[in-house]
């Protein structure tokens, strides 16, 4: 009876033994050795298997093109129509910017107009990059050879500007006479605003050296096409010899609208001034 009981307790035994053996095979996908591995793991295994193939096959393995952010359209902010074209006078006198090459400046016209204001109209022509001539037209056949310019030969990079006007008179009738001229003329960019000065020699058929003019021109933009002015000038051997010029010049396309006024000492008289010319 032990015998048997010992037989039966041995064949349980070996029946749940058989038993486990056939569930860690059928765990382990393929036998008791086989590796566990995740659905993660089973999924990049194929893509590794063609990466391998591609780089055999002399070819890259295909990448992500990045991401790239939308570029936001710049906002439309008006050109300064005075950036590439800065004004060669100012109310009155000079500035040491010249007209560019090949560019052209006809007037002017005032207003109240009058027949006599025809004999001084000039045509001013950039010659070069440096050099701008110019002549009263008219004139030259009514009895006065004339001849008027600059000659800009220095301009920091960023800075002042230096420039030397030129003038020349031959009056041949009614009289004889001539004038000959010349100056100094700086101009410099500060903040917001250009700063312009200059003087004038003269010399007279007299054989008399001068010092005829001195001023100073202060210019701000205060629109994209509209510019502010105040002139001081000083004039010697005048009754009047100090005058002062505050106003604007604005530049609808090639037309140049100017407006001052004008007070003039001693004395406190004033004018106006309008007038236009062109730039092209």
């Amino acid at each position: 009876m032990e015998l048997e009981k010992a037989g039966r307790a041995l064949l349980l035994d070996l029946c749940l033994v058989g038993i486990l053996a056939a569930l860690m095979v059928a765990v382990g996908g393929g036998g008791p050795t086989a590796p566990l591995v995740s659905a993660s793991a089973q999924e990049e295994e194929p893509k590794q298997q063609q990466q391998q193939q591609g780089r055999g096959q002399g070819q890259d393995p295909p990448t992500e093109e990045p991401y790239e952010k939308p570029t936001e359209k710049p906002s439309e902010v008006p050109v300064d129509a005075f950036a590439n074209r800065p004004i060669i006078e100012g109310l009155w006198e000079f500035t040491a910017y010249s007209l560019r090459a090949g560019e052209l400046r006809v007037g002017n016209l005032s207003l109240p107009f009058e027949p006599t204001q025809l004999r001084w109209l000039y045509l001013d022509v950039g010659l070069t990059e440096t050099l701008q001539l110019g002549t009263a037209v008219p004139a030259n056949a009514l009895g006065v050879l004339n001849l008027i310019g600059k000659f800009r030969f220095l301009r920091s990079e960023g800075g002042f500007t230096l420039a030397f006007p030129f003038r020349l008179d031959l009056t041949y009738r009614p009289t004889r006479d001539f004038l000959l001229g010349t100056g100094l003329i700086v101009s410099w960019p500060l903040e917001g605003l250009t700063l312009h000065g200059g003087f004038w020699l003269t010399l007279s058929r007299e054989k008399e050296v001068r010092l005829s003019a001195m001023y100073t021109i202060l210019d701000a933009t205060v629109l994209p096409d509209t510019k502010l002015l105040l002139e001081v000038d000083l004039y010697s051997g005048e009754a009047r010899p100090l005058w002062i010029r505050l106003g604007t010049l604005r530049r609808v396309g090639v037309v140049h609208i100017r407006t001052a006024a004008s007070l003039l000492f001693p004395g406190g008289d004033n004018l106006l001034q309008l007038d236009l010319f062109l730039r092209f």
